[in-house]
């Protein structure tokens, strides 16, 4: 089974992940998604941004990539 690592400025994690923990490296698929890069497409297309949260904790974190792609997946039509 492959994953794919998905979250907001998400590059840093992985290269973080691969120094530390290779093995779980090598269950991600070689696309990532990530909704930084989905934001700046978003923001050509002159589309609002969704609020930013302030906590900066894991979950927190999570919930808010998740609440952005969701955002975003609506608001391009995207199935």
């Amino acid at each position: 089974m492959t994953l794919t690592i998905a979250g907001n400025t998400i590059h840093f994690d992985w290269r973080f992940l691969r120094v530390h923990m290779p093995l779980v490296v090598n269950r991600f698929h070689y696309r990532m998604l990530d909704m930084s890069s989905v934001a700046l497409f978003a923001d050509t297309m002159g589309l609002p941004r969704p609020p930013k949260g302030e906590a900066h904790r894991v979950t927190a974190d999570i919930n808010e990539s998740l609440s952005y792609f969701n955002f975003y997946r609506e608001k391009l039509k995207v199935a």
